[in-house]
């Protein structure tokens, strides 16, 4: 039985497509400030046995508040004999804590964001947190390396096991490489000027609440 948890996600990635057919083209907002509501991140994550191609939209309220709907493909085992699978995830921030909701297994974790740290890139392979919140590390940018990305001009920052790179207090991708598990993101297109509907916010209902493991 299809869970009332992963109906509604599936129903925000149809809305996730309506949104984008109605004008988010384009980069328009002032690439050294990144400013944008809108945001669309490609990602891949490969561990032993799996590689996961990940397809991400951000959107930023005015109220700051933001949203990360992500749909999830992977695969697993070996020549002939791979299995393919698709989930979707929404993650929330809202005032201090992170919210995410796997359709997978419909549960949701959680986090205060003060919790949140590089470890979660790790505990959470899949999960965007870390476009969600990013805690400023002034001691760990490298200010003479940047790089442009998607018109956007980032700096780059030391993080265990690889380097982000953030544009304004934002970050825009990411390079890991833990013992062969490779975690890279990058964003690839943005907009600032888009008029977003507040249900996009709204939090889905009918999952099962869970708490982190340790």
């Amino acid at each position: 039985m299809i869970s009332a948890g992963y109906r509604m996600l599936v129903a925000f990635a149809l809305l996730l497509i309506s949104v984008l057919n109605c004008g988010c083209t384009g980069n328009s907002s002032n690439p050294n400030t990144m400013s944008f509501a809108y945001a669309e991140i490609q990602a891949q994550v490969v561990e032993v046995g799996r590689e996961s191609l990940i397809s991400r939209k951000m959107y930023i309220s005015p109220d700051g508040d933001k949203v990360v709907f992500s749909e999830i493909i992977s695969e697993t085992g070996l020549s002939d004999y791979k299995t393919t699978t698709s989930r979707f995830l929404g993650e929330y921030l809202k005032n201090d804590s992170v919210f995410m909701y796997d359709s997978g297994d419909s549960t949701c974790i959680a986090l205060a964001v003060s919790d949140l740290a590089e470890a979660e890139i790790y505990t959470f392979p899949m999960s965007a947190a870390w476009l969600l919140y990013h805690k400023v590390h002034n001691s760990n940018s490298i200010e003479t390396d940047t790089l442009t990305i998607a018109g956007c001009v980032s700096r780059k920052e030391l993080v265990t096991d690889g380097h982000m790179w953030i544009c304004g207090q934002q970050p825009i991708a990411l390079e890991t490489n833990k013992n062969g598990n490779i975690h890279s993101e990058r964003l690839t297109r943005y907009k600032s000027d888009t008029i977003l509907n507040e249900s996009l916010f709204r939090q889905p209902e009918g999952f099962r609440k869970m708490l982190p493991s340790n």
